[in-house]
This record gives structure tokens, C-alpha cells and sequence, in this order.
């Protein structure tokens, strides 16, 4: 039982590829900011690995970006945790 206490349902995103975390492909804007609404499905940065095309990294629900774990140009290893989502 939990008294007193707020609890935030939501959902980790994590990286489903090695690489390097990209907010945005180059020239545009960052597109998983915190505060920012989201659908299933939306895009909310990408992970570079190699010279292939480079691994979406999609929302798994709706909600709310209450946390972003990553900064641009940081490596990332699969499982992290890039962003956590707030449902709605």
C-alpha cells in the first residue's frame, strides 16, 4: 500500500541496436524533447551502427516524454534506456 507517495505509470524506451544516439538526422530538429506529446509509433530519435540505415527508435505507447537518458553522439548499448514515457 502506498500512502502519500506519487507514482508515474509510463514506459522505458530502450535501445534496440548498438551505436550512437541521435536525437535527429543532421540539419533537423530534435525530435524526443521532454514535455513533447507522442503517439504510438512516433519517432523519437535514432541510433547509427555502421554504414546501414540507421534504427528508429519509436514510441511503444502514447504518452508524455517526461525523461530523456541520452545525449546526441552518445554510444548506447542494447537494453538502455533512452527515454521513459509518462501514459496518459
Amino acid at each position: 500500500v502506498l500512502t502519500g507517495t506519487n507514482v508515474t505509470l509510463g514506459s522505458a524506451v530502450c535501445a534496440q541496436a548498438i551505436g550512437l544516439f541521435r536525437p535527429s538526422p543532421p540539419g533537423s530538429p530534435n525530435i524526443g524533447e521532454e514535455g513533447l506529446t507522442v503517439k504510438t509509433g512516433d519517432i523519437l530519435g535514432l541510433i547509427e551502427s555502421g554504414p546501414t540505415q540507421p534504427h528508429m527508435v519509436k514510441a511503444p505507447c502514447p504518452g508524455r516524454v517526461a525523461r530523456v537518458f541520452i545525449a546526441s553522439g552518445q554510444p548506447v548499448q542494447y537494453g538502455q534506456p533512452l527515454f521513459f514515457l509518462e501514459h496518459e
